[in-house]
């Protein structure tokens, strides 16, 4: 199962495998491998694949945070930075000006595997926000098959 959506001509698709729900013994060595492609035209083809691009504790901060912004619990504006810096979240609290609740921003390496500037920008919607949101879910869920049933899962991204 995989994330895609439609960004006004942008063709998105992620697939997160191997999440396991983090643990306080070892949350800095639990990768994620992820598929991404974003694709449009002749101008956008830019996909890694079986790429350690997540922690299994980042999944879960990504989800926390979709979800207390589909909450409505966000009060002030949020940065979402992960260790790998493929990808950065950006969440906006709801205003009645705008429809824009988080932006997702995609960073690009070079063919040398070396980090660029540049980055591509994308909107998010609540329809999106919640679709993203209910794929992490169900990534974690079928994670969560695998642990036994006396393990709790927790964040433990370091502050």
């Amino acid at each position: 199962m995989s994330f895609t959506m439609d960004a006004e001509g942008i063709s998105v698709q992620l697939t997160i495998r191997g999440y396991e729900p983090s643990c306080r013994e070892n949350w800095d060595d639990q990768w994620c491998k992820c598929d991404f492609t974003f694709r449009s035209g002749d101008w956008l083809n830019y996909h890694k694949e079986n790429d350690e691009v997540f922690l299994s504790c980042e999944v879960e901060a990504l989800e926390g945070m979709l979800s207390k912004m589909l909450n409505n619990q966000l009060e002030e504006e949020k940065e979402l930075g992960f260790i790998e810096p493929d990808f950065e979240f950006h969440f906006y609290p709801q205003q009645e000006f705008t429809n824009i609740g988080c932006e997702w921003r995609i960073y690009f390496w070079d063919d040398e595997g070396a980090l660029t500037c540049n980055y591509l920008a994308i909107t998010l919607s609540r329809e999106d926000m919640e679709a993203l949101r209910d794929y992490l879910l169900h990534v974690m869920k079928a994670g969560s098959f695998n642990m036994p049933e006396e393990h709790e899962r927790q964040s433990h991204i370091p502050e």
